[in-house]
């Protein structure tokens, strides 16, 4: 990763390497940690509600690594050797408290199981392990849209997987923890349509508001887009110079070549600046006629601005309109926050809502979105021991 900071006087940006990009930085684990098993189990336990199944549960292969549970997404001569001296196990997580035994009452008759597959950076297929569930009576195994919803099913499973590889390396390279947290339909929605933008390589600009995860959906852009070792170079717009922009955009094409340039805030920029990003931009399709590549991903800094009001009109002809859900937009993700967040921040372990206080949440509209969210129950779990958040107390902090 190279971050880019303040223009200086001298009108050249300032860039500094933080992360060598080299095969060995690249994530290869995935940890099944505290919040893995809890995204996971609210998956399942979300099927089992709406297929009507008695239990669902799912197995994966872990290998145990410097004293952590992870998955293994890659496969080389020594992840071969911890699985053959032993360090493999088959981790059981299910709609059960308890994740390390099998079903209790389990009737095979009346169970299905499915193949999770995961396919690794080379495109193949990898077997990770199994969805297994057990039928409610009066339905069959054979029923050809039971077998449809549970391929879905698996489908979320895979891709927590792969945010959690994104979450990974958000922590190994950038130093946080960015990736999407819920299972509504619009965030799938935009994890497809963000998987098309990235494999057609079309440059994308983000039309979002604060809190809504501008950099969560360039990253993962990135990721689809580009190799695993390719540079993900940042910049917002607000931070130059005013009259800088031609210096500044030489300078980051120079670092971000092979890999994706991510401008934030593009409409921060003066009338002679956005002139300047407009040459960058022509150079750009005619390096990419050529054969150089690099990605390119804008942001607005509000879904309500209007490019075209801005003098970005030319802009529209190239780019794709990429615009992100706001939390009132992904109310299903809710439930999923909140318990995510909690895990997350609580001392106690054993936090929840009254159902007041979730009414409460689910009327509140938060103008910083899923951020607002995450430090409003930040507050909620350092302050509570244990026990039921009441409406008083939730509203005390709103």
């Amino acid at each position: 990763m190279i971050a880019l900071f303040q223009a200086v006087s001298s009108y050249k940006s300032r860039v500094r390497p933080t992360r060598k990009f080299n095969q060995s930085s690249v994530p290869r684990w995935v940890p099944v940690n505290k919040s893995f098993i809890a995204l996971t189990k609210m998956i399942l336990r979300s099927a089992a509600t709406r297929l009507g199944l008695e239990q669902a549960a799912v197995t994966l292969r872990c290998l145990n690594h410097q004293g952590y549970r992870h998955l293994l997404l890659a496969d080389d001569v020594r992840d071969l050797f911890v699985a053959a001296s032993g360090g493999a196990e088959e981790f059981i997580i299910s709609t059960q408290e308890a994740n390390a035994s099998p079903f209790q009452g389990f009737d095979a008759e009346a169970a299905l199981s499915l193949p999770v597959n995961f396919k690794t950076p080379d495109n193949e297929s990898q077997r990770l392990g199994y969805l297994v569930v057990q039928m409610a009576p009066g339905v069959h195994v054979a029923d050809a849209t039971v077998k449809h919803e549970l391929s879905l099913v698996i489908e979320e499973i895979v891709r927590v997987i792969s945010r959690y590889q994104s979450r990974y390396r958000s922590i190994h390279w950038y130093g946080d923890q960015s990736f999407w947290v819920g299972n509504s339909s619009i965030l799938r929605q935009l994890d497809q349509r963000i998987d098309q933008l990235a494999k057609r390589k079309s440059p994308v600009l983000l039309r979002a508001d604060k809190g809504t995860g501008k950099i969560i959906a360039a990253r993962r852009f990135h990721d689809i887009a580009c190799s695993e070792t390719a540079p993900f170079i940042e910049s917002d717009c607000r931070e130059w110079e005013e009259g800088t922009a031609t210096a500044i955009l030489q300078s980051l094409r120079s670092c971000a070549t092979g890999g994706t340039l991510f401008l934030r805030s593009i409409d921060a920029l003066s009338a002679k600046d956005m002139l300047a990003l407009r040459h960058f931009c022509l150079q750009w399709m005619a390096a990419t006629r050529s054969g150089t590549s690099l990605s390119l991903v804008f942001s607005l800094s509000s879904a309500a601005i209007d490019p075209v009001a801005i003098g970005l009109g030319w802009m529209m002809h190239f780019v794709q309109s990429l615009p992100l859900p706001t939390l009132a937009e992904r109310r299903e993700d809710l439930h999923d926050l909140v318990q995510f967040f909690i895990a997350e921040f609580a001392l106690a372990g054993d936090v929840d809502l009254q159902d007041c206080a979730w009414q409460l949440l689910e009327t509140h509209e938060f103008t910083a979105n899923v951020e607002g969210l995450k430090n409003l129950l930040k507050q909620v779990a350092m302050r509570n021991q244990g026990g039921l958040v009441t409406a008083d107390e939730l509203r005390a902090l709103l």
